[in-house]
């Protein structure tokens, strides 16, 4: 079952900000900075030949490493049955992985730019699951970061990547 029929209120306004959050987040932030390769995107969408975007394996790699931290509490999440500690754990978790993502950037541009897009979802998903209220509670942070999953998926092509289920 796809993560975000399981959530009412929750999926439009995920979709959404999904789509449109082209530079809040990671503009402000200094790795992300330092990797800009110029290229923007302000839509997630396929390739121009309608293909995935290319994937690499370090992104790959820490991208499964963020679904697994996510996976085996996804029904907790969704159903809003976690404590602010055990978000906390998983935004340290996540934020390694966004570190790791970040340094190791392989991608060409145009694929890097709409990967942007989803990066951006997970970084605010953290600041969320952190605390940062004026962002979404932690909860709404974690099913932010379960949707970019899902995006990442949908947008970019890598077959390892299972995909979140219940």
């Amino acid at each position: 079952m796809h993560i975000l029929t399981r959530t009412t209120g929750l999926a439009p306004a995920l979709g959404l900000a999904l789509t449109l959050a082209a530079g809040s987040a990671w503009a402000a932030t200094e790795p992300v900075r330092a990797h800009d390769h110029r290229a923007t995107a302000t839509t997630l969408e396929l390739s121009p030949g309608g293909h995935k975007w290319p994937s690499d394996a370090p992104l790959s790699q820490a991208m499964q490493r963020i679904r697994n931290v996510l996976q085996p509490d996804a029904d907790a999440i969704l159903a809003g049955r976690l404590d602010k500690r055990q978000y906390r754990r998983f935004a340290k978790s996540i934020n390694g992985e966004i570190a790791t993502m970040v340094a190791n950037c392989g991608l060409p541009p145009e694929a890097d730019a709409r990967f942007h897009l989803i990066l951006s979802e997970m970084m605010d998903g953290v600041a969320a699951m952190e605390g940062q209220d004026e962002i979404g509670t932690r909860q709404q942070g974690a099913v932010r970061i379960l949707s970019a999953i899902e995006a990442y998926a949908t947008y970019f092509d890598d077959p390892a990547l299972a995909p979140v289920r219940r």
